[in-house]
């Protein structure tokens, strides 16, 4: 009885202060530090954040004024913000090391020291090898005779400390290492554990100066790896699995909870919230989180998205350090997560929500992820064969060939991570694919260019004819229809004289009014049509089908820009839908 009423209050304060984070979480870094530091108990609800949290929580709020907050986080939070910081690629970076080292000297200097050598004592000694010189000194020699610079805080062991070395990457953050910092905190550091214990000390400093460094860097950064691995920051190679699309039916169900104890558990372990918190687009991913009504599945899910989203930053190794920084990567995952769960939905043919957060629930979120990517690298290498194969890619073209519009949809489909073209619908030229009606649409727009590849691959026309000319699919399409309409037989079919422009114009466009429907346009697109079919051999059913919405759209743009002028107003200079020669 005793037991499970202890358990219960476990349990009860365990979820009592997971709703404090969350609200604070979602708090300004200023009133988030006030609500903090006038808790009752401070240092409890500090230390039941998760590492993660508590990492973007101490930059959002400022190293400066977080202090109070290091000084009450236990040791496990300390070592997660110094794996994060301390590291470029797989290079101890010094001056990150000294900024860090001087915040936590702030912060609390005994328990620092304490933590240091307790649970990284070979990483302290590697960091005072790269910063210090060490001489012992003999009954019979004189420390007069030591070179400028040399200090000592027993008689025996004589320290210089190096002149700091240029920082590997320029440092992000307003704050910059000075040799005078770096004398302070290794002042500081040599101080306090010649107080804690003088044999410890002369320990220290002995290994200090027989660091094979190269062998104690690399067995330090595999130590971070392991831990951070932990948390989904995986090995570059081993992260890049993210990325390898997975068709539906590999999907495989998953295997085992991430977190699968409840809050009553006395092993349980607090899950990181700043990656869930940062969805704020509603799909299908986040309308599934909030039909979770299981608390554990919940919180299993909140562990496994942070892990996914981890090995995305690793897989694209970037340095986020604030949740403004993880917002675009959460925003990336939770959409493609969103895509790979309509994928499955539309394979099955439903849309039960039920059924969507089963899908959820059954199968691990790095695999929904794959699911969604899986469509979209199936758009990637559909452009690439494209621009590759085909009349196009004989005739050596600029992309820009294919028009504003469809060379912004490929484009976005040529970089390493594809994109969807948005045209700044929603404010951006390009953003993250979102839905299956992306898809669908890029799909769409593919299928056009593929068509009048073949189109134009049959009707073979003379390509340099035209080089001096911006060319495009469209102007190139309706410069050889006008040519075509003027019954010539040139031994050319380039570039047309404004004379025969004038003669398409005034047959197949005309000015008319504004009230009334020009009946002349719907024979115009009916002559396109024709002559296309006539000129590739095509029949006109099958240009039809295929392409009938984008010819009839290019004939419209056409008429758009142009309806309005009469025929003894054109002027070339003004046209860009033709390719027309100069009087000159």
């Amino acid at each position: 009885m005793t037991r499970d009423y202890q358990l219960q209050n476990r349990g009860n304060k365990n979820i009592s202060l997971r709703e404090k984070r969350r609200n604070i979480m979602a708090l300004s870094p200023e009133k988030a530090l006030d609500v903090i530091l006038s808790s009752d108990l401070p240092a409890e609800l500090i230390q039941s954040f998760s590492e993660q949290d508590l990492y973007f929580l101490v930059h959002d709020i400022g190293l400066s004024d977080a202090l109070p907050i290091l000084a009450l986080a236990h040791s496990e939070q300390w070592g997660y913000i110094i794996d994060m910081e301390i590291w470029t690629k797989d290079q101890l970076d010094l001056d990150s090391t000294t900024h860090w080292f001087k915040a936590l000297l702030l912060a609390d200097t005994k328990r620092m020291i304490r933590w240091l050598l307790s649970d990284r004592l070979e990483f302290l000694e590697l960091y005072l090898f790269r910063n210090i010189e060490v001489i012992i000194r003999e009954e019979n020699e004189d420390p007069s005779d030591f070179p400028d610079g040399f200090f000592t805080v027993d008689d025996y062991f004589y320290v210089r400390i190096k002149e700091k070395p240029e920082p590997l990457v320029a440092p992000d953050n307003n704050e910059t290492i000075s040799q005078d910092d770096l004398e302070e905190v290794v002042h500081e550091i040599i101080n306090e554990i010649m107080a804690i214990d003088y044999y410890l000390y002369q320990e220290i400093m002995l290994e200090a100066m027989s660091v094979i460094a190269a062998e104690t860097e690399e067995e330090t950064f595999r130590l971070r790896n392991v831990r951070l691995a932990e948390k989904g920051f995986l090995p570059f190679d081993e992260a890049m699995e993210v990325y390898s699309p997975l068709e539906p039916d590999q999907i495989g169900k998953k295997s085992v909870n991430r977190n699968p104890l409840s809050p009553m558990d006395p092993e349980w372990l607090p899950t990181p919230m700043a990656h869930v918190l940062e969805i704020k687009e509603q799909n299908l991913f986040s309308d599934s989180l909030e039909k979770l009504s299981d608390r554990i599945d919940l919180s299993d899910m909140e562990m496994e998205f942070a892990s996914l989203c981890n090995q995305i930053i690793a897989a694209e190794q970037k340095t986020i350090r604030d949740k403004a920084m993880l917002s675009k990567i959460v925003k990336k995952a939770g959409s493609t997560i969103s895509l790979g769960l309509e994928v499955l939905m539309d394979r099955e043919g439903t849309t039960d929500p039920a059924t969507r957060v089963g899908f959820m629930v059954n199968h691990s979120l790095k695999n929904l992820f794959r699911v969604g990517l899986g469509r979209i690298m199936g758009l990637k290498w559909q452009a690439r064969k494209l621009i590759g194969d085909g009349w196009f890619g004989r005739q050596k073209l600029p992309l820009t060939f294919w028009g504003e519009h469809w060379t912004g949809v490929v484009g976005g489909l040529l970089v390493i991570r594809p994109v969807y073209y948005d045209n700044y619908l929603s404010g951006t030229l390009y953003r993250d694919f979102l839905s299956l009606e992306d898809i669908k649409h890029t799909e769409r727009v593919l299928d056009d260019i593929r068509g009048f590849d073949e189109l134009l691959s049959m009707m073979a026309p003379r390509m340099d004819d035209f080089k001096d000319f911006h060319l495009t699919c469209y102007n190139l399409i309706m410069t050889l229809w006008v040519h075509g309409k003027s019954g010539k037989k040139d031994d050319t079919e380039g570039p047309v004289i404004m004379d025969d422009v004038r003669l398409w114009f005034r047959d197949m466009v005309m000015p008319h009014n504004d009230d009334v429907e020009n009946p002349k346009n719907n024979q115009g697109k009916k002559e396109l049509l024709s002559w296309l079919s006539h000129r590739s051999g095509f029949t006109e059913e099958e240009i039809s089908n295929r392409l009938g919405h984008a010819l009839e759209a290019m004939f419209q743009e056409f008429v758009n820009e142009y309806g309005s002028v009469h025929v003894d107003d054109l002027e070339a200079r003004y046209i860009t839908h033709l390719c027309i020669k100069s009087d000159l």
